[in-house]
C-alpha cells in the first residue's frame, strides 16, 4: 500500500455530495452517485472515461460533479447505444433522450463517442486517462480484456471503478477479474448496489484517493456505511419526489372533479328542458316507425332479391380468380418450361454434335446399324440472295390513348416520302377514349384500320397485325413515334445488306442504346432542328452506316419477313401487355444467326410511354423478369454493348455536322485530364462563348498515349480518341473538317508531344492560359521538398531540386524552359489569371505576350460581414480543399492539435481532404467532412456557419475558385502574403495576408487575436489596394482573333467511316479521390508511420501517388 503523510478528512470530500438532475428509472447506479461526486474531488482528473453508459445516470452524475466543482475535466462517454446480451436490445430512443439531456447542459467539455470500446482506443493517446469507469459487457473476457486495451491508456495518477463487482448469476464475472486484480493493485469495494470497485492503477495515485482507500481498509464497515447512507438518501430522495409528483396529480384530479360536478348540475337543468322536447318527439316517432315498418317489409324484399344476385356475383368472382391464379400459375410454367426447353435444345444440340456422338453414328455404319445412326436436324430456309425484288412492307401501328401523339405519328407516316411498297395498318386495340376512335375513323381509305372486339395488349396487337398479310415485311411503330422523310427506304435497305440481318431499328432522342445526342437518354431534339431537318442530317452524314446492336428498340422496328419465318411471332404469353417482347425475340432470333442493326442514316422521334402509359412499370417489371429467366446473359450482352459503343463515331459525325451548320467560328481547347481549376475555366470560358463560338477539347484518355476529341457543348456529347502516331492523320483531317482555325492550350501534362504539332500542322495561330508555374518549372507550384515555396532560385537551384525530385524525361532546367520558350513564345496571346503570376512568368520568358485576365469577369463580390461571435462559443475556422503539403496539411493538424492541448477557443473544419490522415476530434479541435461536389460549396459553408475561412497554404497561387466563393459569401479570411491573394483581397475590410509557413504557436496566437477582433468587432485595416487590369471579355475581346475557317475540309460523310475504325474512349471514371488513395493517406497518418515518411524523398511520394490515381 501506498502511504501519504498529508493530512486527509473525509468530511473535505463529503462536502461535493449534491442530489444528482438525472435519475432514470434504471436504480443500479444510484447508491454509487455520492462516491461519483466524491471521487472527482479526491482524483480531480485531467480526461475522464466512461466505457458503457446506457442511460447515462452515473455519466450525468459525474458531468455535473465536473461542471460544479469547476474542475476543468474532459469528459468522455464510449458506448454504442444499442445494448448487448445482458443488458438487452434497445433503439436509438435511448441515446436521443441522453443526448438531449446532455448536450444543452454538458457539451462545452464532454462528448458522446457513439462507437464500440475498441473504436474509441485510437482517440485517446497513451497516459492521458486518469479516471476510467468500466460498466459494459459483464462477462470475465469482456471485462478483461475492456481492462487489459484501456490499461496502457492509463496515466500515472489513474484510478479505475468497476461497477457490478458483487454480482454472481449467470455469466457475470466481474468479481472473478476484481479478485485477480485486487492481489496486483490496492483496492476498495462497495458491496452495496450490486458492488462498485474502485483499484489504484496508477504510479503515483493523487494523494487524498490513496488515504480514502487506506481508510476503507482500515475500517471498511465505517466507509460501507457512510456512503450506503448517501446512497439511500438519494433513493429516499427518489421516492419522495415521485410521491409529490403522485400528490400534484391527486390534486390535479380533485380539482378536475369539482369542475366536473358544477358541470353535471348545469347539464341536469338542461336535461329537464329537454324532456318536455323529448315526449314530442316520441309522438312524432312513433308515427314515423309506423311508416318505417311498411318500408323494412318492402326493404327486406329487396334486399333478397339482391342478396340472390349478389351470390351469384361472388361466385362468378371466386371463379375469376381461381382462373387467374391458374393463368399465373400457367404463364410461370411457360416461362419455365420454354427456359428448360431451349436448355435441353442447346444441350441436345451440343451431344449429337460432339466428337463422341459422330464416332459413335460411325461405328452404327460399320455394324450395319445404319438405321441407329441419329444426325442433328436443322430445319432452316436459306433466302434466295439478293432478292429479285424487295417484298412489300406492312406498317403496323398499334392504338390504345393519345390523340394528339397518336395524330402526329399517323400524320407522318402519312406525309413521308418513302418509295417502298408499303400499306399503313392502324390497329385500334379496344381504346376507351372515344375522341381518338372517332378521328380514326376519319382516316378513311388511306389507312388499313383494325378494331380488337377486346384489349389484347401491345403484343397481342402487334402479332396480329404481323400475322395480317404473312408474305410481307413490317415495320412496328409506336403511336408516340414521328418519322419523316425516305425513312422507311433507308430501314428497308439497312435490313437487306445482308442476309442474316433480321431487324433495323433508326436513331432517337429516346430508344435508350440508339439515343442521339447522348446514349442511353431521353434527350430533347437539339435547338433549330425540328425531326424531319434531324433525319435529313443523318441521312446525308451517316449515308449506308450501320453497327450491330444486340436487341432492336421496338419503338420504331423494321423486321424482314425471312426472320419471322424462321423464329416465329412475338411471345404473347409471356409479353401480353408489352415490355421485353422484342428483346426476347432479338434473343431468339440471335441464337439462329439472325443479326440486328442501328441503321445509322435515319433518325425517328420517341416520345416514350403513351399507349400502354398507366400499366408500364408493372408490365416492365414482369416482361423484365421473363426475359432474365430465358436469357441470364442480356444483362451482360446489353452492358458490354454500352461499353464499347460501336455507334459513337455515328452521333459524332452528326455532332460535327451540326457543328458545321451552325457557321460559327471553330476553337480546339487542350487541357490535361486531372480535373480542378483549369477544367472548370475550360468549361466557364465555353458557356461564355456558348452563341457565337463551338468549342471542342482535346485531352489525354490516358496520360503520355491517345487523347478523346469532343465538343464541350452538353447538347454534343459524342467523343473519338485518337492514336498519337497511328491516327494523327486522321485528327488534322477532323479538325479541319470541324474547321478549327483557332488552338488554346491550357495545359499540356500528360498531353502526348505529338499533340503539340497541332497548331504548326494545320496552319492556325493559337494562345496558351497559364494555371500553374509547369513551363517554367516542372514540380508545378514552386515547391520544395519539404511542400514549403522555394523562393525561386537561380538554375542551380532549379537543378540542385531536379536532381532530388527529377522532371519527366530527366531534362535539366534550362532544357526544360526551352520547351515552356517554344510553346509561349509561338502564342499569340498568353493569358495569366493574376498579375503576380504575370509577372513570375516574365522572369522566365520575356518575350511571350503575356496579358493578365482574370478567370472570372463578373464575379458578384459581397461585402465582408462576419457573424456574431459571442465569448462562450469557439471561433469557427473553415479551411477548403485537397490540402498537399504546400497547401498547409501540416500547419492545419498543427494549430487543431495545439489547440487541444492548450484548451483553446478555436474550431478547426476541414472541408475536403489532405494527402494523409491529419489527427482530428477528440484528440484535437479537427473536424474533416470529406471531398464536396463543386456545386455543393456555397451550401456546405453556410451550414458549418463559419466565422472564419483560413488558406494556410505556402506556394504561389496562380487564381484561387474557392476563394472566389468566400467572397461571394463575404466571409472573413485569412490567406498568405503570396501569389494571387494580395491582389485579390486589396482594399478588403476583415481580411488578413499572413507571412507563410508560420510556427505554430504565431499561428494560434494570430488566431485568438482574430477572435478577440471579431468579438469586439475591430476590423484590422484593410489590405492597400492595386491598380486593376484592363478589363477583358472573350466574347468581345477573344472572338474577334477566331476567324471563320475560310476553306472548310472533308466533311463528316467522307470521314466518319474512318472514324468507326478507331478505339473507343474509356468510361469516364473519377480520379479525384479514389478509395486506394484514401486508405493510403489514413495508413501515412498513423503516429508509427510518419516518421518513416518524412524520409522518403518527394519525387518517390508522387510517383505512387500518380501510379495509384491511374490504376484508381
Amino acid at each position: 500500500m501506498i502511504s501519504m503523510s498529508q493530512p486527509f478528512d473525509i468530511l473535505d470530500y463529503l462536502a461535493k455530495v449534491e442530489m444528482p438532475d438525472r435519475l432514470t428509472p434504471i436504480e443500479s447506479w444510484h447508491r454509487h452517485i455520492p462516491f461519483a461526486f466524491a471521487v472527482l474531488a479526491m482524483t480531480r482528473p485531467r480526461i475522464f472515461v466512461e466505457l458503457g453508459t446506457h442511460r447515462g445516470d452515473s455519466y450525468s452524475a459525474f458531468c455535473q460533479g465536473v461542471a460544479h466543482q469547476e474542475l476543468g475535466t474532459r469528459c468522455f462517454a464510449v458506448d454504442t447505444w444499442q445494448g448487448d446480451s445482458q443488458a438487452g436490445r434497445y433503439d436509438d430512443e435511448i441515446y436521443r433522450d441522453l443526448s438531449a439531456y446532455h448536450d444543452p447542459r454538458y457539451a462545452g467539455f464532454s462528448s458522446l463517442l457513439r462507437m464500440t470500446f475498441d473504436e474509441a482506443l485510437v482517440h485517446f493517446v497513451d497516459g492521458s486517462v486518469d479516471l476510467l469507469h468500466i460498466d459494459g459487457l459483464h462477462t470475465y473476457d469482456a471485462v478483461r480484456h475492456d481492462f487489459e486495451s484501456w490499461l496502457p491508456k492509463m496515466s500515472e495518477r489513474g484510478v479505475v471503478l468497476f461497477h457490478d463487482t458483487n454480482v454472481r448469476r449467470g455469466d457475470f464475472a466481474v468479481w472473478q477479474l476484481w479478485d485477480e486484480l485486487t492481489q496486483r493493485y490496492p483496492g476498495f469495494e462497495f458491496p452495496f448496489g450490486f458492488g462498485l470497485g474502485v483499484l489504484l492503477v496508477g504510479a503515483q495515485p493523487p494523494a487524498p484517493i490513496v488515504r480514502f482507500i487506506e481508510m476503507a481498509q482500515a475500517d471498511p464497515h465505517l466507509a460501507i456505511q457512510l456512503f450506503h447512507g448517501l446512497g439511500d438518501a438519494i433513493a429516499y430522495r427518489k421516492a419522495q419526489a415521485g410521491l409529490e409528483q403522485g400528490r400534484e396529480q391527486i390534486d390535479s384530479l380533485g380539482g378536475q372533479l369539482t369542475q366536473a360536478r358544477q358541470v353535471v348540475e348545469e347539464r341536469d337543468t338542461q336535461l329537464q328542458a329537454l324532456n318536455g322536447v323529448r315526449e314530442q318527439l316520441e309522438q312524432r316517432v312513433h308515427a314515423i316507425t309506423q311508416q318505417a315498418a311498411e318500408l323494412h317489409q318492402a326493404l327486406d324484399e329487396r334486399a333478397r332479391q339482391l342478396s340472390d344476385k349478389d351470390h351469384q356475383l361472388d361466385l362468378k368472382q371466386r371463379a375469376l380468380s381461381i382462373a387467374e391464379q391458374r393463368g399465373q400459375v400457367l404463364q410461370q410454367g411457360v416461362v419455365e418450361w420454354s427456359a428448360t426447353s431451349r436448355e435441353l435444345e442447346r444441350r441436345l444440340d451440343w451431344l449429337l454434335g460432339s466428337r463422341l456422338w459422330r464416332t459413335r453414328n460411325r461405328m452404327m455404319r460399320l455394324a450395319g446399324l445404319g438405321h441407329r445412326v441419329v444426325e442433328p436436324t436443322r430445319v432452316t430456309v436459306e433466302p434466295t440472295w439478293p432478292p429479285a425484288s424487295p417484298r412489300k412492307i406492312d406498317i403496323i401501328v398499334p392504338v390504345y390513348r393519345g390523340l394528339d401523339d397518336t395524330r402526329r405519328c399517323i400524320e407522318s407516316v402519312l406525309a413521308s416520302e418513302y418509295r417502298a411498297e408499303a400499306e399503313v395498318v392502324v390497329i385500334n386495340d379496344a381504346s376507351p377514349d372515344p375522341d381518338l376512335v372517332t378521328w380514326l375513323g376519319t382516316l378513311g381509305d388511306r389507312v388499313t384500320l383494325l378494331h380488337n372486339p377486346q384489349n389484347l395488349g401491345f403484343v397481342g396487337t402487334v402479332n396480329r397485325g404481323m400475322s395480317l398479310h404473312p408474305d410481307r415485311d413490317v415495320v412496328l411503330v409506336n403511336s408516340d413515334a414521328m418519322v419523316a422523310n425516305d425513312w422507311l427506304d433507308r430501314l428497308q435497305r439497312a435490313v437487306y445488306r445482308d442476309a442474316k440481318i433480321g431487324s433495323a431499328t433508326p436513331f432517337s432522342n429516346n430508344a435508350t442504346i440508339c439515343s442521339y445526342p447522348a446514349t442511353c437518354q431521353d434527350n430533347p431534339l437539339p435547338d433549330g432542328y425540328d425531326v424531319a431537318r434531324l433525319d435529313a442530317l443523318f441521312s446525308q452524314v451517316n449515308a449506308a452506316q450501320s453497327v450491330d446492336i444486340p436487341t432492336a428498340v421496338g419503338f420504331c422496328m423494321f423486321i424482314r419477313r425471312d426472320c419471322l419465318d424462321a423464329c416465329g411471332l412475338f411471345d404473347a404469353q409471356l409479353f401480353g401487355r408489352g415490355y421485353g417482347e422484342e428483346n426476347e425475340f432479338c434473343m431468339r432470333s440471335a441464337e439462329r444467326g439472325w443479326r440486328h442493326v442501328l441503321c445509322g442514316d435515319t433518325f425517328a422521334y420517341h416520345k416514350g410511354g403513351v399507349s400502354f402509359a398507366e400499366t408500364q412499370s408493372e408490365h416492365q417489371q414482369i416482361g423484365y423478369r421473363a426475359l432474365i429467366r430465358l436469357y441470364p446473359g442480356y444483362d451482360r450482352l446489353v452492358q458490354q454493348h454500352i461499353a464499347a459503343d460501336p455507334a459513337a463515331h455515328l452521333r459524332f459525325a452528326v455532332d460535327a455536322a451540326r457543328t458545321r451548320e451552325s457557321g460559327l467560328p471553330v476553337v480546339l481547347m487542350i487541357n490535361h485530364r486531372r480535373g480542378g481549376g483549369t477544367e472548370r475555366h475550360l468549361r466557364s470560358l465555353a458557356e461564355e462563348l456558348a452563341g457565337s463560338a463551338e468549342v471542342y477539347v482535346l485531352r489525354p484518355d490516358v496520360e503520355g498515349g491517345a487523347a478523346t476529341l469532343g465538343s464541350l457543348d452538353p447538347d454534343k456529347p459524342a467523343r473519338l480518341l485518337f492514336e498519337p502516331e497511328r491516327d494523327f492523320e486522321l485528327l488534322l483531317a477532323t479538325l479541319r473538317s470541324l474547321g478549327v482555325t483557332r488552338l488554346h492550350f491550357h495545359h499540356t501534362i500528360g498531353v502526348h508531344l505529338q499533340f503539340l504539332l497541332l497548331a504548326e500542322r494545320l496552319g492556325v495561330p493559337y494562345d496558351v492560359t497559364v494555371h500553374d508555374f509547369y513551363l517554367a518549372c516542372p514540380q508545378v507550384t514552386l515547391a520544395d521538398a519539404a511542400g514549403r515555396y522555394c523562393g525561386a532560385p537561380d538554375e542551380a537551384g532549379c537543378n540542385a531540386c531536379l536532381a532530388q525530385r527529377p522532371a519527366p524525361g530527366g531534362a535539366d532546367i534550362a532544357t526544360w524552359r526551352r520547351f515552356g520558350e517554344q510553346l509561349l513564345y509561338g502564342a499569340e496571346r498568353v493569358f495569366t489569371p493574376s498579375e503576380d503570376t504575370l509577372e513570375r512568368m516574365r522572369r522566365y520568358f520575356p518575350d511571350a505576350a503575356l496579358r493578365c485576365v482574370p478567370h472570372e469577369r463578373d464575379l458578384a463580390v459581397a461585402e465582408a460581414a462576419p457573424a456574431a461571435l459571442t465569448d462562450a462559443r469557439p471561433l469557427r475556422i473553415v479551411v477548403i480543399g485537397a490540402l498537399s503539403p504546400f497547401k498547409g496539411a501540416d500547419a492545419l493538424e498543427g494549430a487543431a492539435l495545439e489547440a487541444r492541448r492548450l484548451r483553446l477557443p478555436l474550431e478547426f473544419h476541414l472541408l475536403g481532404f489532405a494527402y494523409r490522415h491529419l489527427r482530428s476530434h477528440p484528440v484535437s479541435t479537427l473536424h474533416v467532412h470529406g471531398a464536396y461536389q463543386e456545386d455543393e460549396l456555397r451550401e456546405r459553408l453556410l451550414a458549418l456557419e463559419a466565422d472564419l475561412v483560413w488558406f494556410p497554404g505556402s506556394c504561389p497561387e496562380t487564381y484561387s475558385y474557392t476563394l472566389s466563393t468566400c467572397l461571394e459569401l463575404g466571409l472573413p479570411v485569412i490567406a498568405p502574403r503570396i501569389g494571387a491573394f494580395p491582389e485579390r483581397l486589396a482594399g478588403r475590410s476583415w481580411t488578413w495576408l499572413v507571412e507563410p509557413d508560420r510556427p505554430v504557436a504565431v499561428i494560434v496566437e494570430h488566431l485568438l487575436d482574430v477572435r478577440q477582433r471579431l468579438l469586439d468587432r475591430q476590423a484590422p485595416v484593410p489590405v492597400e489596394t492595386r491598380p486593376l487590369s484592363a478589363p477583358y471579355c472573350y466574347r468581345g475581346d477573344y472572338l474577334p482573333a477566331v476567324d471563320v475557317a475560310d476553306e472548310q475540309g472533308p466533311s463528316p460523310a467522307e470521314l466518319v467511316a474512318a472514324w468507326g475504325h478507331l478505339r473507343h474512349p474509356r468510361p469516364p471514371e473519377r480520379i479525384d479521390n479514389p478509395p486506394l488513395l484514401r486508405m493510403a493517406r489514413r495508413v501515412l497518418g498513423m503516429p508509427l508511420i510518419r516518421p518513416i515518411l518524412l524520409r522518403v524523398p518527394q519525387s518517390w511520394k508522387l510517383g505512387v501517388k500518380r501510379l495509384i490515381v491511374r490504376r484508381a
